[in-house]
C-alpha cells in the first residue's frame, strides 16, 4: 500500500507542470545559500520527500526523546568527546 502511494506522488511530481527547471534554479540557489552543498554540487537537488510508515515515523520520534536523556547519564558522551577531539 505505502509502495503505491508513493509511485503515485513520484508520478505526480514527474508530471507536475509547477515544477519547471526555474523552480529548481531556485531550489538549488536556497541550497548554496544555506550551505546545503558539496563541493558547488546540491547535497540533493530532488523535492521528492522520504516517506515512511506512521510507526517508523513513532519509533525515530521516541528515539529522539529518549536518546538525549540517555547520554546525558551516561559516561558514553565525555569518552566520545575526548576521543573525538583526539582524532581532529
Amino acid at each position: 500500500m505505502l509502495q503505491q502511494i508513493i509511485e503515485q506522488l513520484d508520478q505526480r511530481i514527474l508530471h507536475c507542470p509547477a515544477l519547471t527547471s526555474a523552480v529548481f534554479d531556485r531550489l538549488v540557489a536556497a541550497q548554496r545559500e544555506l550551505g546545503l552543498v558539496f563541493a558547488d554540487r546540491p547535497t540533493c537537488p530532488f523535492l521528492r520527500p522520504h516517506i515512511i510508515a506512521r510507526s517508523q515515523y513513532d519509533e525515530v520520534m521516541h528515539a529522539a526523546d529518549v536518546l538525549p536523556v540517555r547520554w546525558k547519564s551516561s559516561s558514553i558522551v565525555p569518552w566520545m568527546t575526548i576521543s573525538l577531539i583526539s582524532e581532529m
